[in-house]
Order: C-alpha cells, then sequence, then structure tokens
C-alpha cells in the first residue's frame, strides 16, 4: 500500500502478481525502486516508478528470503533460510540472483545489513556476525556474547542487525525473556560486547529496530506491546498498543526522511506512524 506521510491515509494499493507470496521488509534502493522480499514464494521483488511489480525468483526454490538491504553499489542483498540446511544470503545484481552460502558450521541467516565501503554485514541464528567482502567472501566472524548472564537462559538468539552511522554493526536478539542489544567492539579484535541488558522484558517473538535521524536506536517488540528507545545505555519503554503476537508474524519499524518513525503491526492490519522525543 502507498500512504500519503502528511495524513497517513492510503492512497493506493499494489497487488503482488503471486498469491500467498508474503512480503516483507520494503526498503529503497539508491535508484528510487521499492525492494522486498517474498517469504513463502522464494523471490524478491521490486515496485519501479510507474508503480509496477517485478519478481525475480531464487535459485533455490525452498528457501525462504526475509531480510533485506541496499548496497550504495545498487545491488540488493538479502537474507535467507532453507527448511532442510543453511542457506546463507543472496544478492542481485544486473538483474541476476546469486547464492552466497555460509560455512556449514554456521545456522541460517536472519538479517543482513550494507556498509558504505560495499561490504555486508550477515546475522546468523547461532549468534555470530559474518563480515563478507564486497566480493562475498567472508572476511571475518564474530560470536556475540552477553554481558549479563542469566542462570539457565537459552543461547543468544539475534533477530535483527544494523549499521549506525559510523558503520558500527549492532544487533538485537533474545534469550527467553530477556532482551539483549549490542554492538561490534570498534577494536575489531574479534571480540564483542553487548551494552545494554539489564533489564528483562517479554520478547519472545521475532524483534526489528532501527536508527533515528539522531542515532537513537529504537527496536520494536510485539511480546512487550511496546517500542524501546536505546540512548547511551538508558532505555525508555513506550506501550504504544502493538497486538501481542503469538504468531511468527512481527512487527517492523522504519525511520522515515523527515525523522519520524513507522512501524507495522502486523497482528492487527495497521501502521503507527510515532513521532521521537
Amino acid at each position: 500500500m502507498k500512504i500519503d506521510p502528511q495524513s497517513g491515509t492510503m492512497i493506493g494499493q499494489v497487488p503482488l502478481p503471486t498469491p500467498g507470496a508474503v512480503a516483507r521488509n520494503l526498503i529503497a534502493a539508491p535508484d528510487g525502486r521499492l525492494w522486498f522480499t517474498e517469504t513463502n514464494a522464494a523471490k524478491v521483488g521490486w515496485i519501479d516508478a510507474t508503480g509496477a511489480v517485478h519478481e525475480l525468483p531464487v535459485p533455490c526454490s525452498g528457501c525462504h528470503p526475509t531480510t533485506i538491504a541496499a548496497g550504495a553499489d545498487g545491488r540488493i542483498w538479502f537474507a535467507q533460510s532453507d527448511d532442510d540446511a543453511a542457506a546463507g544470503v543472496g544478492v542481485v545484481a544486473g538483474g541476476t540472483v546469486t547464492e552466497i552460502p555460509l560455512a556449514a558450521a554456521l545456522g541460517h541467516a536472519v538479517g543482513v545489513a550494507t556498509a558504505k565501503d560495499g561490504s555486508v554485514w550477515v546475522a546468523e541464528s547461532g549468534a555470530k556476525l559474518v563480515h563478507l567482502g564486497p566480493d562475498g567472501k567472508q572476511l571475518s566472524m564474530l560470536l556475540m556474547t552477553a554481558r549479563v548472564p542469566i542462570p539457565n537462559a537459552p543461547p543468544l538468539s539475534i533477530d535483527w542487525i544494523g549499521l549506525d552511522g559510523a558503520g558500527v554493526p549492532w544487533f538485537a536478539g533474545r534469550r527467553g525473556l530477556q532482551l539483549d542489544v549490542g554492538h561490534v567492539n570498534a577494536q575489531a579484535d574479534g571480540q564483542s560486547t553487548t551494552q545494554d541488558t539489564a533489564w528483562s522484558i517479554r520478547a519472545q517473538h521475532t524483534l526489528q529496530a532501527t536508527f533515528d535521524g539522531h542515532g537513537v536506536l529504537w527496536v520494536a517488540d510485539t511480546g512487550g506491546t511496546s517500542v524501546f528507545r536505546i540512548v547511551d545505555k538508558v532505555v525508555t519503554i513506550y506501550n504504544v498498543g502493538l497486538a501481542q503476537n503469538e504468531s511468527p508474524a512481527s512487527p517492523s519499524i522504519a525511520t522515515a526522511p523527515d525523522g519520524t518513525l513507522w512501524c507495522a503491526d502486523a497482528q492487527s492490519d495497521r501502521l503507527l506512524h510515532l513521532i521521537p522525543h
């Protein structure tokens, strides 16, 4: 659907050619195209300036593309999982989709983020961040750890990855009911740190996050019906009425060019427009 940013009203809809495709993670590319993944159809797609929808099948017919990111060079990267194996990531260049598998010891890719130098950071379900060069070759692999221990808690599971204004990779993940947010050390010594873990929330489902224009991190969580503002290790919780979600559908949150936030409440089929302060 197309939303008027001034009034918040819907001004148009664009149907997908493939029924039941389940479009996810709409992003804008440098050339103005809007790209998205089709999780249940093993496809990625884009909307051109005329509003026409185009689709590209991924080589792995049993894969499920999820998160997607645009590189400054115009290439489109996406994470995908497989029903039976770790499928890794894919990249679209010149209308061709190429798949890049992760190492066999890794789990499936759950998120991608593109850096200004053309490299790509991939979040993996086993709490690892993989750094790929512009050619798709692995540069490094870092194991994310949690600073605050929780007795008998399950291992950390990453849900989201993003880069701040300085290009530092951040992640959001869960250990049971605990939300962990952290970033990779600037020392690049193979270690990682988690800064904001001294609180427990109900965060049993997939989380999404975004940086606003001031570098503040916002996290959406349906388990707690809230969004979280994280800055300088201080966490502020805003109960914005997200539907408590007991299904795999998850909230998405994004920053608009004017600095406001949009949150898609999948469970209630609505969009929330939030003004940071």
